[in-house]
This record gives C-alpha cells, sequence and structure tokens, in this order.
C-alpha cells in the first residue's frame, strides 16, 4: 500500500498543474481565450498566407468562409474600391477581433486581421514558422508570402492598432490605376 501523503500530493498535482499551465502560461492563456470564444460562439478564421492572391475573387473567398458573416459594402480606400468586413474571435487558433478583405473590383487586394494586443509576439512566432525568417527594418517585419507581402509591426507602442496585414507583390495591370494612358 502506498504512503497516503504521496497519494494526496499526486493528486493535489494532477488538479493544480493543468490549472496553473491555463492561467499562468501564454499557450495556456491563449488556449483558454480560444476555448471561451469557441463557446461564446465566435468565428475563426483561418487563413494560409501563402494561399492569398489577387487571382482571388469575393465570391471565391464569400464560398470558402460562408460560416462568417461578412458585411460587404463599397468603400474607396488606399487598398481598393470595396471591403467586406466581420467580427472574428480566432485568426489561426489566435485570439483576434476584426478581419477585413479590401477587394479591387472584385479582386482581393489586401487583408487585414485585428488582433488582441498581448498576443503580439504569438502572431509574429505563428508568421515566423509559417513564412521563414522575415525581412526587417527599425519598425516593421515583412515577410513574402506566395502572391503578396506580410507586414507587422516589430513592436507594439501606446496606441498602435495590433495588426497585420497582406498585400500583393504586385496589382495586376488592368487594375492598377498608375498604369492607365
Amino acid at each position: 500500500m502506498r504512503n497516503p501523503l504521496y497519494k494526496r500530493l499526486l493528486l493535489l498535482v494532477i488538479v493544480i498543474a493543468p490549472i496553473f499551465w491555463l492561467v499562468f502560461t501564454k499557450d495556456g492563456q491563449r488556449r483558454s481565450d480560444a476555448v471561451l470564444l469557441w463557446l461564446l460562439g465566435k468565428d475563426e478564421l483561418r487563413i494560409n498566407p501563402k494561399a492569398l492572391s489577387p487571382a482571388l475573387t469575393r465570391n471565391a473567398l464569400k464560398k470558402l468562409y460562408a460560416d462568417i458573416h461578412w458585411r460587404c459594402q463599397p468603400r474607396r480606400s488606399a487598398f481598393g474600391d470595396s471591403l467586406c468586413a466581420a467580427p472574428i474571435g480566432l485568426y489561426n487558433d489566435i485570439p483576434a477581433n476584426y478581419a477585413t478583405l479590401f477587394f479591387r473590383g472584385d479582386r482581393l487586394a489586401a487583408v487585414k486581421i485585428t488582433y488582441l494586443a498581448h498576443y503580439h509576439e504569438q502572431i509574429l512566432k505563428q508568421l515566423h514558422r509559417q513564412l521563414g525568417p522575415p525581412q526587417s527594418d527599425e519598425t516593421v517585419y515583412r515577410w513574402p508570402s506566395g502572391g503578396g507581402l506580410v507586414i507587422a509591426k516589430r513592436q507594439l507602442n501606446d496606441g498602435d492598432e495590433p495588426a497585420l496585414l497582406w498585400i500583393p507583390a504586385m496589382l495586376p495591370e488592368t487594375e492598377n490605376p498608375a498604369r492607365r494612358p
């Protein structure tokens, strides 16, 4: 028969260790938040940045992400002439706030993902794993990805919006107003 103190200590460790991991580690907090957001019915957006391309159309993306409630409207910006936006709970398993898809005509022109600031380092690590080492300067990281470039700030300062951006490497000539005669 085992010592009763040993059994009690083992039971205590079995109960306390997972709670400690969920509450006091970054990975545990992220997973706790992800499960909570899932329980609250928040949508998850899974995007492989390497698969993004200006060849993607609005209808193809809305069909691919049919479970997300997109609100689309014409709105001229530096990224295009319309956009579709949706509140989300997760972006590739990391808690996030919002996804915005920008279109020039019917083609994808940019993607912006807004996430929670305290997950900035985890977003950067995930991008590093997915896309390799970034190019960088003093303020931003840039990852070449398929048909474009993923951009994220190196470090968030007070007042900075925690977001990452995908832009195409080049806009098609027929879509680029600067190249029109």
